[in-house]
């Protein structure tokens, strides 16, 4: 049992994390959040705090806080995260000068406890018990990031409504309106369908417009796959879209038993039209989840404000989001091993299971694609020599794009290619030596596939890096249940391409998102692209070749 002094305690007794509360007959007070878990704590007659904990393996979510104090009328007051309330009356004069004291769970699920302006009992505290943990993240990230990346001035001050300091504040207007960006349920247990990360974000700079513009207060708030703050939390000084436990619970209930008819009329609702009119612009809570809506709403917003997307997100991404503690751990011995610093490497990327026929790639579970996983058949000579060529050309590329690079961060769908590159591949796995050639040789100058790139060759010394647990298949985010570890492999991919300088990618939106956060996007030197949806680059062609190629092509 712990013992933390503090002088003139008496025998109150502390309750925290309440939804129900008692007292056993030998005086320890007992709260309980559900019949496997409990959290006691009794500070005795002398000068002792006595507490004890019993907590079942995840009945509890990590870091959940709560705050005790004392009133005029010396009532003990506990307020949990969501804001239930309990009150007990303490005996006269049996506490002086209103102490408050502070009790949370660590990631171990161990009850802490700690008294203001005393010597700190535990460490990271939430401040608001709400999910996700503030900390200063402070490597693989630019800095003054509002200048370097600047805003519209209307987003720069919609930003600054929310910071996370006053989050609390925010949340205790009676009058707030909500906007919810979310990925959840219908029928009360089937799972709603909102596609990759670029699908679930493409409208955020939209949904965002339409808040401002409305007067509602903006969050995100998904439980499918998990909660986004288990992969990425707002940083210190930045726009927080979290929602506390306990908030428009009635709502999100209400929205998870829709009918499947209402859901699938919520993934097309034009929102950028109807927000504004009956019965929505009444309602309190818009939960929006619309990405088969995306043409529409974009092209109704842009008849209203221009939204140059591309200058829009990486500004908007770094001051919404960063790593959670947890991933930005994972991500640690990669960054230390290569002392990697934002802006000083290049990417590539490759999805090899989309489209699942692509030159006859062949998938283990053959019937699913990409979300359901099952990895690539690499031991089909057709699948490995596709797969491996992909991979080869893809790092070949990024080298082209940015031949100085120490490193090409690689990220995949297929960790069966990213071991191969790492481990096997002729052209990258072995950089014992000083330096390697890559090249074109110019094609056939008749071909419409050449882009007109002129023969060329560079040496190189890059090593090809990648995410911890590269030999561990990433799930896709509209892969529903299982554990949120097995998605950390996306966010810590999209974080590190962001924070590329040039980048190599080829079909699907994943790898070109990840080149438009990086904020190098508009430079179309910048960034080529290794295959199209039929047809390995080995040419390599930037942005720029491109597109003066079909200029030309045009004429």
């Amino acid at each position: 049992m712990m013992k933390l002094k503090r002088k003139q305690l008496g025998s109150l007794v502390i309750l925290v994390l309440a939804l129900s509360v008692y007292v056993t007959k030998n005086g320890l007070a007992v709260v309980t959040r559900s019949s496997a878990s409990d959290v006691a704590l009794l500070l005795d007659g002398e000068t002792d705090i006595l507490f004890s904990s019993t907590i079942a393996e995840n009945a509890i979510e990590e870091k959940t806080e709560a705050y005790a104090s004392l009133d005029s009328t010396n009532e003990a007051k506990f307020t949990t995260p969501d804001k239930i309330k309990q009150t007990t009356t303490i005996e006269d004069n049996s506490i002086e000068e209103k102490p408050e004291a502070y009790v949370s769970l660590d990631t171990m699920n161990q009850a802490k406890f700690t008294i203001p302006d005393e010597s700190k009992q535990t460490e990271d505290l939430l401040n608001l018990g709400i999910r996700g943990d503030e900390y200063d993240y402070n490597f693989i990230r630019y800095e003054d990031v509002a200048n370097k990346f600047p805003l519209p001035d209307w987003l720069d001050k919609f930003l600054k409504t929310q910071p996370v300091a006053s989050h609390e504040k925010t949340l205790a207007d009676p009058d707030i309106k909500f906007l919810v960006m979310t990925c959840h349920k219908y029928q009360t247990t089937a799972q709603e369908d909102c596609g990759g990360i670029t699908d679930r974000w493409f409208l955020l700079p939209h949904y965002l417009w339409l808040s401002h513009k409305t007067g509602r207060k903006f969050f995100i708030r998904y439980s499918k796959p998990a909660p986004l703050e288990e992969f990425f939390v707002p940083p210190k000084d930045g726009f927080d879209w979290r929602l506390p436990d306990g908030y428009i619970d009635d709502e999100w209930e209400a929205y998870a038993s829709r009918s499947a008819s209402t859901y699938k009329d919520d993934r097309r609702r034009n929102w950028a039209k109807d927000i504004f009119s009956a019965p929505w612009n009444e309602k309190k809570v818009v939960f929006v989840n619309s990405n088969l809506g995306i043409g529409a709403i974009a092209g109704t917003v842009s008849t209203m404000v221009s939204l140059n997307t591309d200058d829009i997100w990486p500004g908007l991404f770094r001051r919404m989001f960063q790593p959670s503690k947890n991933l930005a751990q994972d991500m640690t011995s990669l960054v230390e091993e290569y002392d990697l610093k934002a802006g000083e490497y290049a990417s590539a990327h490759v999805r090899v299971k989309w489209p699942k026929k692509y030159n006859g790639i062949l998938l283990n579970n053959k019937n699913s694609g990409d979300k359901q996983g099952g990895g690539v058949n690499m031991s089909w000579n057709v699948t490995y020599k596709t797969v491996t060529a992909l991979g080869d050309n893809a790092i070949k590329c990024a080298v082209r794009a940015m031949p100085w690079t120490k490193y090409v961060y690689f990220a995949s769908d297929a960790n069966e290619l990213t071991e191969y590159l790492l481990l096997d591949s002729p052209m990258w796995s072995d950089r014992s030596s000083d330096s390697t050639p890559i090249s074109w040789n110019g094609g056939d100058a008749n071909s419409t596939d050449n882009f007109d790139v002129p023969s060329w060759e560079v040496s190189t010394t890059a090593k090809v890096i990648a995410r911890p647990h590269y030999n561990v298949e990433p799930e896709h985010t509209d892969k529903a249940g299982g554990d949120p570890k097995k998605i950390y492999a996306t966010f810590i991919d999209m974080w590190m391409m962001a924070h590329a300088k040039y980048h190599s990618f080829g079909v699907g939106g994943y790898g070109h998102f990840g080149s438009v956060l990086s904020g190098n996007h508009g430079n179309e030197t910048y960034r080529t692209r290794h295959n199209d949806y039929n047809t390995i680059q080995p040419n390599c062609a930037t942005s720029a070749e491109r597109k003066k190629y079909k200029a030309k092509q045009s004429i």
